[in-house]
């Protein structure tokens, strides 16, 4: 995705770490929810349950830029994802 790093950058400066913490925390909660609404009761009408976890996703997605620009390594996650992701297929090959 193509995300302004300036731009969540000038957010994180401007709340702090501690803050969007916290807020990242609300938003996922959010968007389990919207999940949970998606599974439980289809698209619904006109879509709104889909258009919703746009929302979400797209509330998570700018959270989690600012945790990975303020407190982590960005070379240490990936390196954490390649693996998780090796892990996944191995488990994908055993069943």
């Amino acid at each position: 995705m193509n995300i302004d790093r300036l731009v969540t950058d000038m957010i994180l400066e401007h709340y702090g770490i501690e803050n969007q913490l916290l807020k990242t925390a609300e938003e996922l909660g959010e968007c389990q929810t919207a999940i949970l609404q998606l599974l439980t009761k289809g698209t619904g009408k006109d879509n709104v349950n889909i258009n919703k976890l746009y929302g979400e996703v797209a509330d998570v997605y700018i959270m989690l830029e600012q945790v990975v620009s303020g407190l982590l390594d960005e070379e240490i996650l990936q390196s954490v994802i390649g693996k998780k992701m090796i892990r996944q297929l191995h488990r994908i090959g055993d069943e």
